[in-house]
């Protein structure tokens, strides 16, 4: 099995119950990738910083080189992990999306694709929005999760199955 397909055990789109009852575990995954990313950047940051710098005079072409090389190797490790954790995200049918820390469950909304949208550090799923929309397109759930029909709103439906 792809490290990128989701695992058989998880629904392809999710309900705003399901989404949220898997918090717990996004949780955990988020806090990981945003400390990988934070990590990764400073490393990226020390690496350009230490190429572009000219060599100490005390030190050999030879030593600075493998330094260079040594971080080089580090960064790469480090990157290594970052997308573990991602893939990790993925295997459960959700998708890690920039910034670290967001994340977006596949739903859908009046029969149309759609994202239910998270935050790290939010309580719960309360957003949502269009397949391909940016973050700043997050609608609140409760305005769009329809009301009665009376008030001549619509009524939306959102789906769990696994189709």
């Amino acid at each position: 099995m792809s490290l990128t397909k989701p695992r058989p055990d998880y629904p392809k789109w999710f309900s705003v119950e399901i989404a949220n009852r898997m918090l717990p575990l996004v949780r955990a995954i988020a806090t990981d990738i945003s400390e990988q990313q934070e990590l990764v950047d400073t490393l990226a940051q020390r690496l350009k910083r230490l190429t572009g710098e000219k060599k100490p005079s005390k030190r050999t072409d030879a030593d600075y080189t493998d330094e260079i090389k040594e971080f080089r190797r580090e960064l790469e490790l480090e990157r290594a992990k970052l997308m573990g954790f991602k893939h990790e995200a993925s295997r459960l049918g959700i998708i890690a999306r920039e910034p670290a820390g967001h994340f977006d469950f596949p739903t859908l909304i009046d029969g149309h694709n759609a994202e239910l949208c998270w935050i790290l550090g939010e309580p719960e799923v309360l957003y949502w929005h269009h397949v391909d929309e940016p973050i700043s397109a997050r609608k609140p759930l409760v305005a769009e999760a329809g009301t009665n029909t009376e008030n001549g709103a619509s009524e939306h439906r959102w789906s769990s199955d696994n189709q």
